[in-house]
């Protein structure tokens, strides 16, 4: 059996194409000229990534296709040495890409997403990759396999769930109803204040945390950073192991 690890990312990646020092936002009928481009891995791989630097033992569930975007996405993969092992290759194309625009403020993105004929087996990835905690990225993993928390907890792992932006997916009740298992909540401050249809963060979470939160929430912004609990003791505590 293989070695377990510490945290097993599940969510479809991406490849980032980031604009940089433009002077507005596009008009429809004009043209934009950017100061810079960045191509960089996107979408669940930016947690495995970040992870792996951490010296955190990492597996991705994901997949590819045989496009040339899954040909990038495997050479920026491969160049922040990330193991593909977990991850579906796929013998028809699977374009998936994200266009974003940098402000010094914020940011906005164009997503294409193409969704696999088929989830993973989950049960089945866990049984033969033990692992200690599940982070699902994105309401399209969430959707795809709606029974990952249950699957996880079964098999003895926390989890987590970073939402993503879709204004469709945040009031949507299966999201709701993955939100109140998950141990962990990782919105951002304007995917909480949408899905409770407040402006005001604190109002947002006592709105909905009583009824969709069992285990801690956290919230990321620009400017700044929060953690709330409900109270509830999550299973098992994440983990670093230096090597």
């Amino acid at each position: 059996m293989p070695a377990m690890v510490d945290i097993l990312v599940y969510g479809p990646i991406f490849c980032d194409l980031v604009f940089t020092g433009l002077p507005e936002m596009p008009r429809l009928g004009t043209e934009l000229f950017a100061d810079d481009l960045t191509i960089a891995i996107g979408g669940s791989a930016i947690v495995a990534v970040g992870l792996r630097r951490l010296e955190a033992r990492v597996g991705l569930i994901a997949e590819l296709g045989n496009d040339p975007l899954s040909t990038v996405a495997r050479q920026l993969l491969d160049a922040e040495r990330l193991d593909r092992a977990l991850m579906r290759e796929h013998p028809h194309p699977l374009p998936q890409i994200t266009v974003a625009l940098s402000f010094p403020q914020d940011r906005a993105f164009i997503t294409r997403f193409q969704r696999p004929d088929a989830p993973p087996d989950l049960a089945a990835l866990l049984r033969e990759h033990p692992a200690k905690h599940l982070h699902i990225c994105s309401f399209l993993a969430a959707f795809d396999s709606p029974d990952a928390v249950r699957v996880a907890h079964e098999a003895g792992l926390t989890v987590s769930l970073d939402p993503g932006w879709d204004e469709a997916a945040l009031r949507d009740p299966r999201l709701r109803d993955m939100i109140a298992e998950v141990d962990i909540f990782m919105p951002s401050e304007s995917e909480l204040r949408f899905m409770a249809g407040q402006d005001d963060v604190a109002e947002a979470v006592h709105l909905l945390m009583p009824s969709h939160g069992k285990g801690y929430w956290l919230l990321s912004s620009r400017e700044r950073r929060a953690q709330h609990s409900t109270g509830r003791t999550p299973r098992r505590c994440m983990s670093r192991r230096s090597r």
